[in-house]
């Protein structure tokens, strides 16, 4: 090989080197406690229904303190994830809880959730 062709290689491969580097990673980041919905309005049939975090940080999720008919797969986590509401099927009048989501903060969104009437 001759000896330009051996500088234009070396050439290309430090220019593509620079541009990789050059590249700004896309990173989602949020600063604020939101979710993917404010309410959840749900038939009488048991059912599984994901709550969507957005935050970049701790938080933490739970239910009314008297609700015996839902359940969550877990109450804390880090970053963005998926919270989910476990429903009882309801063979009885409608009936309402909340979900609590908070965060490190001292943010918290409550999302009311209603489950329609079986009878």
């Amino acid at each position: 090989m001759t000896t330009m062709k051996k500088i234009v290689y070396l050439l290309l491969g430090v220019l593509l080197i620079a541009l990789a580097g050059c590249q700004k990673k896309y990173v989602d980041r949020y600063d604020s406690l939101a979710v993917d919905r404010t309410s959840l309005v749900v038939t009488n049939q048991a059912q599984t229904i994901p709550v969507m975090v957005y935050y970049s940080g701790a938080w933490s999720a739970s239910l009314g303190e008297s609700c015996t008919w839902a359940s969550l797969d877990r109450t804390s986590g880090k970053d963005i994830g998926a919270v989910y509401v476990t429903i009882q099927e309801n063979t009885n009048i409608a009936r309402v809880t909340y979900l609590t989501l908070s965060n490190d903060k001292n943010e918290q969104i409550d999302i009311e959730l209603k489950q329609n009437a079986g009878i």
